[in-house]
Formats: C-alpha cells, sequence, structure tokens
C-alpha cells in the first residue's frame, strides 16, 4: 500500500492491486480506511458488464462496454490495460475480451449480487429502475456474510 495519491484525507491509503481478499469493501483496521473501495467498484463493474455482454452477444468488445457503462472508450481502454495485467481478461489480437476464470468468478459473484439484491428490493416494493439502481451500488459494498445471511433469512430470490 501506499498514500493516497488524491490525499482526500488523513490516513487514507490507497491500495495498488485490484482484489486483495475478494472482498470488495476492505480495512486496513491499524492504518484506517482503505481506498481501494472505488477501483474495486469500477474494476467489478467493468467485470460484470463483461460477463453481461458475453452472455449476450457470445463476444465482449470495448466499444460495447463503453457504451453499457456509460463511459468513454479511453476509460475502457485504461481498465482493460489493468484488468490485464492483473490476470482478470483477455484480449486477442482482434480486441475481443475474454474473461480469464479469476475474472469470470468476480463478475459472476457481482452478477449474482446484482440480480439478487434487484430482486429482493423489488419484492419490498421498490420499483424496478430503482431497485436495478439500488443494487447495482449495494452489491460492491455488502459483505459476503451480510449477503449470505440476506439470502438465509428472504429465501433465494
Amino acid at each position: 500500500m501506499v498514500k493516497c495519491p488524491k490525499q482526500l484525507h488523513a490516513g487514507c491509503r490507497f491500495r495498488q492491486g485490484l482484489w486483495a481478499d475478494g472482498d470488495a469493501l476492505n480495512r486496513d483496521r491499524k492504518k484506517g480506511p482503505v481506498m481501494a473501495v472505488q477501483i474495486l467498484k469500477a474494476s467489478e463493474d467493468y467485470l460484470e458488464t463483461m460477463l453481461m455482454m458475453q452472455t449476450k452477444h457470445g463476444y465482449v468488445r470495448s466499444v460495447d462496454v463503453a457504451e453499457h457503462l456509460g463511459v468513454t472508450k479511453p476509460s475502457v481502454t485504461y481498465a482493460t490495460k489493468r484488468l490485464r495485467e492483473n490476470g482478470y481478461i483477455e484480449m486477442d489480437k482482434d480486441g475481443l475480451i475474454t474473461l480469464t476464470d479469476a475474472g469470470m468468478q468476480i463478475a459472476s459473484k457481482m452478477l449474482q449480487r446484482h440480480q439478487t439484491l434487484t430482486r429482493f428490493l423489488m419484492s419490498l416494493g421498490v420499483d424496478p429502475e430503482t431497485a436495478e439502481e439500488d443494487a447495482c451500488k449495494m452489491e460492491h459494498v455488502i459483505s459476503k456474510e451480510s449477503f449470505e445471511a440476506l439470502k438465509n433469512h428472504f429465501g433465494q430470490f
């Protein structure tokens, strides 16, 4: 870990890698909050989107990811470079993206969380659009323990 490059607050630390322990929200109890959440959320969103594109179209292109997430092509290029360097995706000579086993594991986890939380919120009476938006935020910060408890208490959804 290194000091947060943006110096958002005292004690803020920036995690160099993407997933230290597979959980989206990490805290270093001795050194304070870890700045990894924003990086993880974006990376998880990219991987989840890539899985959805692969399922829907049978292939993944950067331009489709950019369009789906509402980001620029250079943003996707930067993200795919990082994801490739960390072993979560591979790209062929034509630019088609393939999730590695590690990338697929994270993408599947996020997609399952997203779908489960969306159905849960809708079952509580939240309108589908709001449920979708809220689930997208919640999927990144809910702990594995809380997510499993929610599934067990309310059923599998």
